[in-house]
């Protein structure tokens, strides 16, 4: 791990394409298992907040979002429920790799692997490349979208507005 100097605990760190606002030293170094990033700006506003193999806790802005999924048991929160918030779990920048269970009532997801996400304020969830089981909320003040992505998915809205994008289906 690289050392960070650093001058007060509310500075922001970079570390690779990741921003750090909240973090816990351990030995004088971050711990970034036990740290939370701002995420990186989106051209159109917005940020992109990507995971760690450990355990995060990833919250977004009142923008709308876009997270990508990682092994670990995180936290996930769009940030506020207006804005159009997305949780991807195609496996970007090799994040991740399987299947998920996912269920936005219960605000969970569960990893091939065993990991639990625990996610809040999402309305937007791609699945993995892998067979997945989506189960959306039953919220009925703003729509909710899926997209299996491919693999032989099996998608239910629970109710409310919903739509099922199948742009990324094979054919």
């Amino acid at each position: 791990m690289e050392a960070v100097e650093f001058n007060s605990f509310n500075q922001t760190v970079e570390h690779g394409n990741l921003r750090w606002a909240r973090f816990e030293i351990v030995d004088g170094e971050i711990d970034y298992q036990n740290s939370f990033q701002t995420g990186t700006p989106r051209d159109g506003g917005g940020r992109d907040y990507y995971g760690t193999p450990e355990n995060d806790i990833l919250i977004g802005t009142a923008e709308s979002d876009w997270f990508y999924a990682s092994y670990g048991n995180d936290i996930i929160d769009g940030g506020g429920d207006a804005e159009l918030d997305r949780l991807d779990y195609r496996g970007a920048y090799d994040l991740y790799s399987g299947s998920i269970v996912a269920d936005l009532q219960a605000g969970q997801i569960i990893k091939s692997n065993g990991d639990v996400d625990t996610v809040s304020n999402i309305r937007r969830l791609i699945g993995s490349t892998e067979d997945d089981v989506i189960y959306g909320s039953d919220r009925t003040d703003a729509w909710e979208s899926f997209s299996g992505d491919r693999g032989n998915d099996y998608i239910d809205g629970q109710g409310g507005n919903d739509y099922i994008w199948y742009g990324r289906a094979p054919e």
